[in-house]
């Protein structure tokens, strides 16, 4: 959850969307929905759609371990940083953390959906 409840603003968003740059971070976030939209197509077998839900399960992990925390090595050690889209340290973070619990939002209603049909082929 976002630290008190802060959610990035409409200037925020509005700033990211109107760079001329793309966010490293936004940019892995957008790629791992790419991949969670495989996870999705109904012509794939139950198990390529588990694998590619697995797969961002994977990506998140690193993505929190690596981007994530270099952004709050930053932040701990007063470090000032731009992200690409040219967003200062705190925005930023909202907006990415506001982006991450929205894609883990995604990827657990995948998730239920996809044991609701393992369990339906079970029985």
């Amino acid at each position: 959850m976002i630290e008190g409840g802060a959610k990035p603003g409409n200037q925020v968003i509005k700033h990211v969307q109107e760079s001329n740059y793309i966010s490293r971070d936004l940019s892995w976030l957008a790629f791992n929905y790419r991949v969670l939209d495989q996870a999705k197509h109904i012509d794939r077998s139950i198990f390529d759609r588990i694998k590619f839900l697995s797969i961002t399960a994977s990506n998140l992990d690193e993505f929190c371990t690596i981007r994530l925390g270099s952004l709050y090595n930053y932040l701990d050690y007063g470090k000032e940083r731009y992200d690409y889209s040219g967003l200062r340290e705190i925005p930023f973070r909202q907006l990415l953390l506001s982006e991450i619990q929205s894609f883990v939002s995604d990827q657990n209603e995948k998730k239920h959906f996809l044991k609701l049909n393992i369990d339906l082929n079970v029985l």
